[in-house]
């Protein structure tokens, strides 16, 4: 995107980040979400009724905080009992309401800077075209632990 470009005239994007029981990775994706080229999204974190909820977790609380007094919207939900990752995708689209593009990432993803960036763009281009756009992703190690990933040297 250029810098020219205003915010208010881009896509607004939710990213919706599903966790059960990892807030050391969960600190690990808002700290990369931080760092993001394009910043016109909301997060929405569903916990799956994690042993340590969300809202417990002091190094997640303070990413949140943190992100929250950079202009973040973060919203938090929390499962009364387990329903699995399915269910819990379908519950932050619900709490999503004000969004145009829906990012999901799991708990242990880490995002290159420019990463929403170009799936905005990809999304921008398309609907020029009149195409409409959804498209998978698959692996995307947390740096700080390649080791837990099969096959993780052959990922580039």
């Amino acid at each position: 995107m250029e810098k020219k470009e205003s915010y208010e005239e881009m896509p607004r994007v939710g990213i919706h980040i599903c966790t059960f029981n990892r807030g050391p990775y969960l600190v690990g994706v808002l700290a990369s979400l931080y760092q993001q080229t394009y910043q016109n999204f909301d997060i929405v974190i569903v916990d799956d009724c994690s042993e340590t909820p969300v809202p417990n977790d002091p190094y997640v609380v303070q990413w949140i905080m943190f992100l929250r007094n950079n202009k973040k919207k973060i919203t938090l939900v929390r499962n009364p009992v387990r329903l699995g990752v399915c269910k819990s995708r379908n519950i932050a689209v619900k709490s999503d309401e004000r969004n145009d593009i829906f990012i999901r990432l799991d708990d242990d993803s880490y995002c290159e800077p420019d990463y929403v960036e170009r799936l905005v763009k990809l999304y921008v281009e398309k609907k020029k075209e009149g195409e409409n756009v959804g498209a998978v992703g698959g692996i995307v190690p947390y740096p700080a632990y390649p080791k837990i990933y099969r096959n993780s040297n052959r990922i580039k």
